[in-house]
């Protein structure tokens, strides 16, 4: 394929015209995959300063070029040049972002928007890790910190700023009914009404986040870099953020693998950063950060991680050491976060109150009655995928009652507690304001991907009281009388109003899966639940006997009420480190996991 620029002549065109500009780009490509970056440079830089002057700073092709030209100064050995170009990118590439996030209304192509900037931080990583140059390592660390989880944070921003909103209170109701709907009807028999419901859910959300202040301010506000992350880390503590990217070839622009970055922060020491290789590398992560950061975490009594690359959804907590096989948490305090950014959010400026415990669910139960709308719901459409029935939980119910025992008389009571076929999702749906703990033993579950259209949030959830009378109805084609059948989809679970709740314990199999996205995360119920404004939500990542869950579970509220100052991720380690020493099955407290600051 031959490139050239056209002519000047040729008609209306010149150096303003699409083609031209294209040309521009493409013509600098060939030289620099030829290895003739003097060539390369100057083409890329008119391409880009023509850009930015017709099409805008902020537009995507322009960012495109503006890529392309840190690549090919880097490859022409000139990487200080590169993090200068890369550096006055990064602002542009926010504003363009956070437009699209803002304007778009289908989540899927949102996804497909935000993780077209992974190649901005692949191409940023990479420079830093291939080179020694400080000025690209702290350009990384930057990218590192403010780029994962940025729409999971706009959420929880703009769920706060609608609670705190009586003029929007109608729509954000109506909204709360689209999305039970819709969560209702995903994947059922009739894909049509699904989609209508969709599109209806998509328009009011897009509408509410143009409409809400805080949501629109969230992207030009933000910000998180080394040295605030480092002001707020405990002394002993530090703070590990993982980071899966590309490997990039600044020559050909060709990604050749996936590779893991590892991103430290101590108080008083520079920030480390380091490749932990392909993301399917064999071994566990504390041994594959031995090489790089093994001094360094020797002095180190509480780490903070947040997981990537496929260590999100794992126990990498309790797999045990290459050298003494204890386990890695028997030798430092590990906490989960879901971005390094948690240390930089404000509190809540309300304080929950009292417990709600939810156990002994009657699954087989009438749902209570409410009003009907538009023809009902059907909750198990979504779980069609089910082959047989939530079966009953005794020891949920014995855990219920030894939880309200627990927390009665602490400063985290009153509780009301919730059991039998009062154990319903219109019960929990009611909450008029925010509880200190929030505790659901019940059924978990996570379905498989589906074929039209994939929502995460719409296939992870938790089973109420009469969840199987909403599966016989789908499955004799029937639908389930009231708006709320007993299934609790993640994405309905986003509306609880928890601004301020201290923990949600999610005592139920499989609430810490969900579907890994490179740009957010993992999404499920452990997002929902943040979303919602839980400062610390305790799940399961496989499932757990019940009789061992209730036993846990007694074993962690006894420990954490009596905490003079609450702190339960200590708490849930020092259980887990209990039952570890008392040799109980690894299968039934590895499994246990949280996440929150």
């Amino acid at each position: 394929h031959a490139y050239g620029l056209p002519s000047q002549t040729d008609g209306c065109r010149g150096e303003k015209h699409p083609n031209t500009l294209t040309s521009l780009n493409n013509l600098a490509y060939v030289y620099n995959s030829q290895g003739r970056y003097g060539e390369a440079e100057p083409l890329y830089a008119e391409a880009l300063r023509l850009r930015r002057e017709i099409l805008g700073p902020a537009h995507p092709d322009t960012l495109e070029v503006g890529l392309n030209l840190g690549a090919s100064l880097n490859a022409a050995g000139r990487p200080g040049q590169a993090v200068t170009v890369l550096e006055d990118l990064e602002p542009q590439f926010a504003d363009w972002l956070g437009t699209q996030l803002t304007t778009t209304e289908s989540r899927p192509v949102r996804r497909l928007i935000e993780n077209s900037v992974s190649r901005y931080q692949s191409v940023v990583l990479w420079l830093a890790l291939s080179s020694d140059d400080p000025a690209a390592r702290s350009l990384a660390a930057g990218v590192i910190l403010r780029w994962k989880g940025i729409e999971e944070e706009r959420e929880q921003v703009l769920a706060h700023d609608l609670r705190g909103r009586p003029d929007l209170h109608d729509r954000v109701a109506r909204l709360r009914r689209l999305r039970a709907e819709w969560a209702a009807r995903y994947q059922g028999a009739d894909p049509a009404a699904a989609e209508q419901l969709r599109r209806a859910v998509e328009r009011e959300e897009t509408a509410l986040r143009r409409d809400s202040p805080l949501f629109d301010a969230y992207m030009v506000g933000r910000s998180a870099d080394v040295a605030a992350i480092r002001s707020r880390l405990p002394m002993g503590g530090a703070l590990l953020v993982l980071r899966g990217f590309s490997v990039y070839d600044f020559k050909t622009r060709m990604v050749t693998a996936r590779h893991l970055a590892a991103l430290l922060i101590r108080p008083g020491f520079d920030a480390m950063l380091a490749d932990l290789g392909d993301t399917g590398a064999v071994g566990t992560l504390a041994d594959r950060l031995t090489p790089p950061f093994g001094k360094a975490l020797a002095g180190i009594g509480r780490l903070y991680v947040v997981p990537d690359g496929g260590y999100d959804l794992q126990d990498f907590e309790t797999a045990p050491s290459a050298a003494d096989g204890t386990p890695w948490l028997a030798r430092m305090d590990l906490r989960r976060l879901e971005t390094g950014r948690e240390f930089l959010n404000p509190g809540h400026s309300v304080a929950g109150g009292g417990a709600v415990v939810f156990g002994g669910v009657d699954f087989e139960s009438a749902p209570a009655a409410v009003a009907q709308n538009d023809g009902g719901k059907t909750a198990a459409a979504a779980l069609r995928s089910f082959e047989g029935r939530f079966t009953d939980l005794p020891g949920s119910a014995v855990e219920a009652r030894e939880v309200d025992l627990r927390l009665t008389p602490s400063v985290y009571g009153p509780v009301a507690r919730y059991t039998g076929a009062e154990a319903s999702e219109t019960a929990l749906k009611s909450l008029k304001a925010p509880p200190t703990v929030l505790h659901l033993a019940t059924h978990g579950f996570f379905l498989s991907k589906q074929g039209n259209g994939d929502q995460p949030m719409l296939r992870s959830g938790v089973a109420l009281a009469g969840a199987n009378r909403a599966l016989d109805a789908y499955r004799q084609g029937r639908m389930p009388p009231g708006a709320d059948d007993g299934i609790l989809f993640a994405m309905e679970a986003q509306d609880l109003p928890l601004d301020g709740t201290e923990l949600v314990v999610l005592s139920a199999c499989d609430t810490a899966q969900g579907q890994f996205d490179r740009a957010e995360g993992v999404e499920g119920m452990a997002r929902a639940f943040h979303i919602a404004g839980a400062r610390h939500v305790l799940l399961a990542l496989a499932p757990v006997p019940d009789q061992a869950t209730h036993e846990f579970m007694d074993d962690f509220y006894r420990t954490w009420v009596t905490q003079p100052v609450s702190d339960p991720q200590a708490a849930l380690r020092t259980v887990k480190l209990d039952w570890y020493a008392k040799g109980r099955p690894k299968e039934t407290w590895a499994p246990f996991v949280m996440t929150g600051l």
